[in-house]
């Protein structure tokens, strides 16, 4: 069946892990004909215009003063702040978006773009959501991530799971509904039909994660599927610099570490502690430094160490884990899932939000160990590496992980729903 060109929007406020698993489908959704449009904040546009598309500029909520950080993490104080800060950011971010989907056919958005809701139902613009991360929409086998208990299993402890998202709604309704209601309520739109849990979309949620390790949950809506993973982690015009080829070549393969640049966490001591326990357990290294980038390597752009541990600001993961040993990671879900892809065990370093969740399916999917970022010691992580890299169990059951992951078409998957959902909305407008 010929496909019609259709003019899609594709809008997050998120990390890098929000906006690369997009890439893929943005760069097939262009090559089956459709016209692309970013519209990101200022600090990810770079990376949009490397990879060949076009953007517009949203502005994100500033971080709050640091009087107002010390001033406590109280509800009250929370809420007050949401209140003060979230309404114009939002009324920004709904004008902004607004005019760049004239004309649009579909929306694609990561859950916490709220403003696609609004411009979406205003507009009357069916909007996709895009996640690589299933712990925030609501089922009653789960519970919202991060939480400190697991989800039950028996018929009674899933009145439990429900309680729990019950809860986590009316937190976040008490948080910023008013600030919310207040942004959007001139539109006409009742603030409480554009944000739930998880933000999942009524026309279509494409979970980007692989059905191996996020399976879908038997209760959840019809529109959310699971497609597969997304991998996506080369810019245009990367190569690989021949030091680190002559690296590779002269060794063993390495422990490959990698930092998060998501979430504020002691990220130098990390890497300095990983540089430390690699060279304790004897083995080769390579450290991917990303934002300690300056703190640890200066203006150079690399360096290596006479122990035999490395260090550069970023190389893909596609193309350094098929020559790596095991990884030691931030627990990120796209670091997780490739490690798998690539028969790789691993010891993840949880410190906070969806990187519980990740940790956990590393544990309870057998191909690796976990350590509390707090936890954290030269010691302690040595330990690890050591009990990880020798007990076959764990790479035994990553291979196993990654042959049923080989035959997964991600985005080929996410593309044909997003085709056949703007088919049918042209159906219904005709």
């Amino acid at each position: 069946m010929k496909r019609s060109m259709a003019r899609i929007v594709v809008t997050t406020l998120g990390s890098l892990g929000d906006l690369h698993p997009m890439f893929p489908i943005a760069d097939m959704l262009q090559q089956r004909g459709h016209s692309v449009l970013f519209v990101v904040p200022s600090k990810l546009q770079a990376r949009v215009a490397n990879q060949g598309f076009q953007s517009r500029t949203v502005h994100t909520m500033p971080d709050p003063p640091a009087e107002a950080r010390a001033s406590g993490v109280s509800a009250a104080a929370a809420k007050a702040r949401i209140e003060k800060r979230y309404m114009p950011f939002l009324k920004g971010a709904i004008e902004v978006l607004d005019e760049a989907c004239s004309g649009a056919d579909a929306i694609l958005s990561t859950p916490h773009q709220i403003a696609t809701a609004v411009v979406g139902t205003q507009r009357r613009i069916p909007w996709v959501t895009l996640t690589v991360f299933p712990g925030l929409i609501p089922s009653a086998y789960s519970v919202p991530e991060p939480h400190w208990l697991p989800a039950l299993p028996t018929p009674p402890g899933r009145l439990v799971n429900r309680l729990s998202w019950s809860i986590y709604g009316f937190g976040i309704r008490y948080l910023s509904q008013d600030a919310i209601a207040a942004a959007v309520g001139s539109l006409g739109i009742p603030a409480n039909k554009l944000f739930a849990p998880g933000g999942v979309s009524p026309h279509l949620c494409l979970v980007m994660s692989s059905p191996a390790y996020s399976p879908r949950q038997p209760d959840w809506a019809p529109q959310i599927k699971v497609t597969g993973f997304t991998q996506w982690d080369e810019p245009q015009g990367w190569s690989e610099p021949p030091e680190l080829t002559q690296f590779l070549n002269a060794g063993p393969a390495p422990v490959v570490v990698t930092t998060s640049t998501a979430e504020e966490r002691d990220t130098i001591g990390y890497a300095r502690v990983a540089m430390r326990a690699i060279e304790a357990t004897g083995r080769r290294g390579i450290i991917l430094t990303g934002a300690t980038t300056d703190r640890i390597l200066g203006t150079a752009p690399h360096l290596i160490l006479d122990s035999g541990v490395a260090a550069w600001p970023y190389i893909p993961l596609s193309r350094l884990l098929p020559r790596a040993s095991m990884v030691v990671h931030h627990s990120g879900i796209g670091t997780a899932i490739t490690t798998i892809r690539h028969g790789l065990p691993a010891v993840a370093i949880p410190a906070s939000f969806d990187q519980w969740y990740n940790a956990g399916r590393v544990r309870d999917l057998g191909v690796g160990r976990i350590i509390k970022f707090n936890d954290l010691t030269v010691e302690r992580l040595a330990k690890e590496i050591d009990h990880v890299a020798t007990d076959d169990r764990y790479r035994a059951r990553a291979r196993e992980l990654a042959k049923e992951m080989v035959g997964e078409d991600g985005v080929g998957r996410a593309c044909d729903e997003i085709e056949a959902l703007v088919g049918r909305a042209e159906v219904a407008s005709a």
